[in-house]
């Protein structure tokens, strides 16, 4: 196995930081060039701060609007959480920056962003997860053109099945990144391929093969003078003695990595080669030797062990509070933003009640006029009334020989009928909008009301389709990682013209900003649908809630609450099922399901979780579902 990829650095360090002020930089770009030489360097010693100065660093770029400088900035922090074992962090950080399509569409930031989170995906252990992001990473690189950036993706590829033990997989990619490397003159990625391929063959028994690329990585890594992988790999040949029952050779290499992992003071080094001294002279029957070795890697151990948590401890409060002065500072520019808004609502509050003086008075003159049409229009129409008597009555025996008919074609088409109905019943009023959006002239929400009722018809549209693939048995689930904050936000912004048109507030409550993994547009839809019912059955300025709780250690529960007309208990086994319409009082309001609970129903299920809901006429209604957990789990 390699004790240690990479390059390793001494464990405990610090710095003088008053030679380096920001905050006197001449301008927003010095401030920003200035922060970066600061977190670069505490990154390898003080991950805390360099977390800190980093997030200083991003919230500049930021300013600056350069997304180069964005890209660049997240790539250090999430180093910096990277090496503080913080990585879920680093995830979710990466996955926000993704999220903004001016660095997206740039090819060659996402593949960069995507590389790095492949590595955080490798260092929790997510395997597959990071096979997958860095061979999309590999595909933008070719296209690019990027050789060496090629390169580097093979050789992560290399290390992943390695921890995979997919050895012979791992063996074609770091082979071919050691030809790209060598093209290049790649020195320290041609000694970590050789370093990988020393670790393969080690596992495979192939001892003097595995020393051959070991030594071919020391060779290399001696004129680049760099001491933590010196040892490193000191270890590692260490080690292959050791499997091979060298046990002489092995405890002289561990001897010399020991020395020089002492003088660099890398803790973690040093236990490596403390651990395999242990080890080796247990083998050669010196138990009093292998004693006090293994006391020294023990003792380390613990200390590691004890400064990691107590260093991730001391992070996360420092986060919270940095994050906590953020909150205040966004939380006072709402109040103002807030004050604005009041005196531009009360200005249009006056304005509109001048207008609606002038229309009542247009509609009473209007209302008058017509009263004095109708009045007329009854007279013939009593007129008229006796002749239509007499062809009803004629109408009606001719009906009659017609009622049997009739009566029979309409069992035959009711199934018909009633899935007709519904798709029409659900597209009539999108339509309408659609059509009679040209007669209302040029207004400010035009554009908002077309897409909103597109997204609609859309909505119903793929839900009758989806449901179609679900019964057929033709449905294949998308699954990816993603932040149950990004579906709530997606799902939120899709519904909020329809919210915002009832002045309705749609409110997230949840703990932890859980990492889903599931299939990100069906779920984004069954929420859009639970969203659009809550917002079309509750009365106008109410709330309507979403909250998010942990259900079970491998499934996390979603609530969307309303205060709408509810739905009786027994018509709630009934809802999720096809074309069905639950009458709720006596005005005759209707919740019409049509297809999209039945949508919802599906979907979730899909991914093996469980849909339902708990509601009382009059008293609102409360939809759940439960989703499967990511990372977290």
């Amino acid at each position: 196995m390699i004790l240690q990829m990479g390059v390793a650095v001494a464990d405990n360090g610090s710095s003088d930081t008053s030679k380096l002020q920001p905050e006197n930089a001449i301008s927003i770009s010095e401030k920003y060039i200035l922060l970066s030489q600061l977190a670069d360097k505490y990154l390898l010693t003080n991950t805390d701060s360099a977390i800190l100065i980093g997030n200083r660093a991003l919230e500049i770029a930021h300013e600056l609007n350069d997304n180069r400088l964005i890209v660049e900035s997240v790539l250090r922090l999430s180093d910096a959480y990277q090496n503080s074992a913080l990585y879920e962090l680093g995830i979710a950080l990466i996955y926000n920056t993704l999220e903004e399509p001016s660095i997206a569409n740039n090819q060659g930031f996402k593949a960069n962003l995507l590389l790095e989170l492949g590595d955080l995906n490798t260092e929790s252990v997510q395997y597959d997860e990071a096979i997958s992001l860095i061979l999309e990473a590999i595909s933008i690189y070719r296209n690019l053109g990027l050789e060496n950036k090629v390169a580097r993706c093979q050789n992560r590829l290399a290390e992943n099945y390695y921890r995979k033990h997919n050895y012979f997989v791992a063996i074609s990619y770091a082979d071919s990144s050691i030809q790209l490397s060598e093209r290049y003159q790649i020195k320290p990625l041609l000694a970590t391929n050789f370093e990988i391929l020393g670790a393969i063959h080690n596992s495979l028994a192939e001892y003097d093969k595995a020393l051959e690329y070991l030594n071919k990585s020391l060779e290399i890594t001696k004129t680049l003078n760099k001491k933590p992988d010196i040892t490193n790999i000191l270890n590692n040949i260490a080690l292959c003695y050791y499997d091979q029952g060298d046990y002489g050779n092995a405890a002289t290499t561990g001897k010399v990595a020991l020395d020089l992992a002492r003088q660099i003071k890398s803790k973690t080094l040093i236990e490596n080669a403390a651990h395999i001294l242990a080890k080796s002279f247990a083998a050669l029957g010196n138990y009093q030797t292998a004693y006090q070795y293994s006391e020294i890697a023990e003792s380390l151990r613990r200390e590691m062990f004890l400064e990691n948590r107590d260093n991730q401890i001391s992070t996360l409060n420092r986060i919270y509070e940095f994050e906590k002065q953020k909150r205040e500072i966004a939380s006072q520019k709402f109040e103002l933003e807030a004050k604005e808004r009041e005196i531009k609502r009360k200005q249009i509050q006056n304005i509109l009640l001048i207008a609606w003086i002038v229309i009542m008075m247009i509609l009473l003159v209007m209302v008058n006029r017509i009263y004095r049409k109708l009045r007329k229009t009854n007279e013939l129409l009593a007129n008229k009334n006796h002749l239509i008597e007499d062809q009803k009555r004629k109408i009606e025996n001719q009906a009659e020989s017609y009622k049997n008919a009739y009566t029979r074609l309409k069992e035959l088409d009711q199934f018909k009928e009633a899935m007709t109905h519904m798709l029409v019943h659900d597209l009539k009023n999108p339509l309408n909008v659609l059509i009679n959006i040209p007669e209302l002239g040029d207004f400010e929400e035009k554009d908002d009301i077309i897409m909103h009722t597109g997204k609609q018809m859309m909505t119903l549209v793929m839900n009758m389709l989806d449901i179609q693939k679900f019964e057929n048995n033709r449905m294949e689930l998308n699954l990816v990682y993603i932040p149950v904050s990004k579906v709530l936000e997606t799902a939120s912004k899709d519904v909020s013209f329809s919210a915002k048109h009832k002045n309705i507030t749609i409110t997230h409550t949840f703990g932890d900003d859980f990492i889903l993994y599931i299939d990100k547009e069906l779920i984004i839809r069954t929420l859009v649908n639970l969203l659009s019912n809550s917002i079309k059955f509750s009365p106008s300025s109410s709330p309507v809630t979403i909250n998010v709780m942990k259900e079970s250690k491998d499934r996390v529960m979603i609530e969307v609450t309303d205060q709408g007309v509810g739905i009786d208990k027994a018509n709630q086994d009934l809802i999720f099922e096809k074309f069905v319409h639950i009458k709720q009082n006596s005005s005759g309001t209707m919740r019409s399901t049509g297809l999209g609970l039945t949508f919802c129903k599906m979907a979730v299920e899909a991914h093996k979780c469980h849909i339902g809901v708990i509601s009382e006429k009059d008293k609102g209604a409360t939809f759940w579902f439960t989703l499967p957990l990511g990372l977290n789990k």
